[in-house]
């Protein structure tokens, strides 16, 4: 696995680390048949992984050309459709089953228009944020994000943009590839509606 610019980069999913594509094979099962927003899709491992596992329609959506530009040569289906967008300036999406957007809202200032936006998209939210109480923001160690979330904050953010949560699942350290019921991980997951 190789870090670029604070994205994991890879030619084939073997080449990312394990837990992050755990999160979008656990979001792929519950989008079957979907149209399927991915905001802040990287170099496109889980669109691929979306599509794969059923959505109708994958519009991935990242900031970065290069990103971008990898994803259209390693990771392209015939239902994904790749797209260059900055979510924190272009924050209006076509109307989706479900938004997905995984280690996305801690690098944004201002979280919330995106995820108002989403919510004005999408009927299902599928996002996860890092626990600041399990993996506590220091700048120089996370230089690329702006902060964690405490369990409470990621739902009054979520609650603030009109979001419920409906289902909290976590990561651990310890089990990274492993998905378990609550917010109590390093990594917390929710699925929203």
């Amino acid at each position: 696995m190789a870090i670029v610019n604070g994205r994991q980069v890879g030619k084939v999913v073997s080449e990312i680390r394990g837990d992050h594509v755990k999160r979008y094979e656990f979001a792929a099962k519950h989008c079957d048949a979907f149209h399927v927003l991915d905001a802040a899709c990287g170099v496109g491992y889980g669109s691929m992984i979306l599509a794969d596992g059923g959505a109708s329609h994958v519009e991935a959506i990242d900031v970065a050309p290069e990103a971008i530009q990898s994803a259209a040569e390693y990771f392209a289906r015939p239902n994904i459709r790749w797209r260059i967008a900055d979510l924190e300036k272009e924050p209006t999406f076509e109307l989706v089953g479900a938004a997905v957007s995984f280690e996305t809202i801690e690098h944004l200032s201002d979280p919330l228009p995106f995820l108002k936006s989403l919510r004005q998209a999408a009927r299902q939210l599928f996002a996860s944020v890092p626990n600041q109480q399990r993996l506590r923001f220091l700048k120089h160690r996370f230089p690329d994000h702006y902060r964690h979330y405490t369990p409470i904050e990621f739902l009054e953010l979520l609650d603030a943009a009109g979001w419920h949560v409906d289902e909290w699942w976590h990561q651990k350290d310890s089990e990274p590839g492993v998905l378990h019921e609550g917010p109590d991980g390093r990594t917390m997951i929710v699925i929203a509606s």
